[in-house]
């Protein structure tokens, strides 16, 4: 299928995106063709296999039967019509916004889109949105039934690479194939650091989002850093154990510095003349970096029924910041250091 025949899918693929995520569809904007309209599908593949993942009321056996498929459907290039989700409509909206179903009813849409790319793309593609499906299959499963659990941080660290890891290396390939200052050996370099830029921003998500996940039926804290700290998790779901979890949680955040890091590295790898592509990485990177600092700063609410998360106005600061240093490493590496500040001496 070519691009222009796939038009009115790619339609819906764009006008889909600002609605699952604002975030996102800011930064996807500023990229270039082809790359703005790969990186766009590849979230929505990415989206529909979380917006899966997510419902509580699916079990193991209900996730495999949709995921599975789904994969092979975009690999081979046909269209399932709503029918396959939506007959688990009822099962999935229990936590999926509207929009998110919607996009769950359109995926004929996105495949078509993703069919039309070319075979390079879809080969840069679709082993990672392969790899990250069978992922949460597997996790699925390994989480148990009930409250689902990660048992340790090794765990953790395979689990995130199945939700996020697998999407630093996606973009590395889709990178190495649309910008010309990424050759083969930086390409190289990159793959050293893309599971940890992946890892950094999942880790910062499930920190944030610990009452959400509860709600859903997960907890990805690892049990035993929670046991350790003398807290299960039906702990978790009282405000005034904040301070005793985040201490709990040290180790955690320990291994997710290194994340950043590393993260930060690959950003900066990036040639300073690819100014679209490192304010894509960067915008997502800084947003964790703010919201480590700010859960250090305000660690006695870690449990509040209300996430912490960084005001409008600090994401509106922080990207007119972006504008005027992404393509300066001196002047961004200044200002990771500035953003990451509280959290660095929280760990202290």
């Amino acid at each position: 299928m070519t691009p222009k025949a796939a038009g009115a899918s790619w339609k819906v693929c764009f006008d889909s995106l600002p609605k699952v995520s604002r975030t996102f569809a800011l930064s996807i904007s500023r990229l270039k063709e082809p790359l703005r309209s790969q990186v766009c599908v590849s979230y929505l593949i990415c989206r529909i296999l979380d917006t899966i993942e997510d419902a509580p009321l699916l079990d193991t056996e209900k996730r495999r039967a949709l995921i599975l498929p789904f994969l092979e459907d975009l690999e081979d290039g046909r269209l399932p019509g709503k029918a396959v989700f939506g007959k688990h409509r009822t099962l999935i909206e229990k936590c999926a916004s509207e929009n998110d179903l919607e996009l769950l009813m359109r995926t004929d849409d996105v495949i078509r889109a993703f069919s039309s790319l070319e075979p390079a793309a879809r080969e840069a593609i679709f082993p990672w949105a392969k790899e990250m499906g069978e992922g949460m299959v597997l996790y699925s499963d390994r989480m148990g039934t009930g409250i689902k659990t990660i048992r340790t941080l090794k765990d953790l660290d395979e689990y995130c690479y199945y939700i996020a890891g697998t999407v630093g290396y996606m973009l590395t390939e889709l990178f190495a194939l649309n910008c010309p200052g990424i050759d083969g050996k930086l390409a190289a370099a990159l793959r050293k650091n893309a599971n940890d830029f992946g890892l950094g921003l999942q880790k910062v998500n499930i920190l944030k989002d610990v009452r959400d996940d509860l709600g859903r039926g997960w907890c990805f804290l690892p049990s035993k850093l929670l046991r350790e700290g003398c807290l299960e998790v039906d702990d978790l779901g009282d405000e005034a154990n904040s301070l005793k979890a985040v201490e709990a949680l040290k180790p955690l955040m320990r291994g997710l510095r290194g994340n950043l890091d590393k993260a930060f590295e690959y950003l900066v790898m990036i040639p300073e003349e690819e100014r679209e592509v490192r304010l894509f990485l960067s915008t997502s990177l800084f947003f964790a970096g703010a919201t480590m600092s700010l859960i250090a700063k305000r660690s006695r609410y870690f449990l509040a029924g209300e996430k912490l998360k960084i005001s409008r106005l600090e994401v509106a600061a922080i990207l007119l910041k972006l504008e005027n240093r992404a393509g300066d490493n001196t002047a961004l590496e200044k200002f990771w250091k500035k953003t990451v500040s509280r959290f660095e001496e929280f760990l202290r």
